[in-house]
């Protein structure tokens, strides 16, 4: 029994030949149709996002001027298990990411089947990568929320506000005296927008105290004192003034004052934060007092330790 493969559709006369062992020959004919098979063709819409609907246009054609053929059925599969038949502009929702491969199966009236396979790729886009920050008091805070590449990120002052207040990867805040919380997502290249983050903004609160001191009223001619910042305030950096022109940039100094009065004691302190403190404190200085007070007398009337006295003797 042969075979044989038609190019192309359309009508075709097929002659046999039969030949006897004596070469006789005997010869029939019969008329046949190749049918057409349908053109398969199909859009798919571009950029389409996981959450949203894909769409897709049946764009098949079949020859008509052969046997009056015409497109019976269609079947579409999705790619992801789902298939859907004889609608010719479905439209079909991913659940997840990825590259689906599209299906279109089309059936002629005569039976013909033919079909086209497309990839189409369904994006996502991530939540952006974001950065919070925690800065000095009244300083403004820098936030960072990084998209994808290709995209951009927005940022909203409310969770459900629909117009974001600025676009782009990084945001530097008003001077922050609270706490404050953004809300930021994403958005593609292809318009793919991701969920919402918070991104916050924490100012550090201020450190109050006093210099601590060993004492603060000092007698010479060892008038040496031990100083200290509040215990709340984790420095980094010191720079100490003593108020006699000495200065230092230990943690705790120890230092001595060689004149009596009245000094003014500050430091300046960077935390390891970056902010900086101011603290201060009166140191006195005193003078050495001695009482010296006779250890007898003689009231005699000799002129010779007739009186008792004392006298005070101060170092200078």
């Amino acid at each position: 029994l042969p075979a044989h493969v038609y190019l192309e559709p359309g009508p075709y006369t097929v002659q046999l030949n039969a030949f006897s062992v004596s070469n006789c020959v005997g010869t029939t004919t019969r008329d046949i149709v190749v049918f057409p098979k349908p053109e398969v063709d199909f859009s798919m819409e571009d950029n389409v996002c996981f959450y949203d609907s894909a769409h897709f246009v049946n764009l098949s054609t079949i020859r008509s001027d052969i046997a009056n053929d015409s497109l019976q059925r269609w079947v579409w599969s999705f790619g992801d298990g789902a298939t859907l038949d004889n609608l010719l502009a479905p439209a079909h929702q991913y659940d997840t990411s990825g590259i689906y491969p599209v299906n279109l199966t089309v059936f002629s009236d005569k039976g013909c089947a033919d079909s086209l396979t497309q990839d189409l790729e369904i994006y996502s886009t991530p939540s952006p990568i974001v950065t919070f920050d925690t800065g000095c008091f009244s300083d403004r805070a820098f936030l960072q929320a990084v998209p994808i590449p290709g995209g951009t990120a927005r940022w909203y002052e409310q969770m459900m506000d629909t117009l974001p207040f600025f676009s782009g990867a990084t945001y530097l805040t008003d001077p922050v005296v609270f706490n404050q919380t953004y809300y930021v997502d994403a958005i593609s290249a292809e318009g793919c927008v991701s969920e919402r983050d918070t991104v916050s903004a924490y100012p550090r609160i201020p450190a109050e105290g006093f210099i601590s001191a060993s004492d603060s009223v000092l007698e010479l001619s060892s008038a040496i004192v031990t100083l200290a910042i509040p215990p709340d305030v984790r420095g980094a950096e010191f720079e100490w003034s003593f108020g006699d022109g000495v200065v230092s940039v230990s943690e705790e100094p120890v230092h001595e004052y060689q004149f009596p009065g009245k000094y003014l004691v500050t430091v300046d302190v960077i935390d390891d934060f970056g902010c900086e403190y101011d603290f201060d404190r009166v140191i006195e200085v005193k003078k050495t007092v001695a009482v010296f007070v006779p250890s007898g007398f003689s009231p005699n009337g000799d002129g010779i330790n007739d009186e008792f006295s004392m006298r005070l003797r101060t170092d200078t």
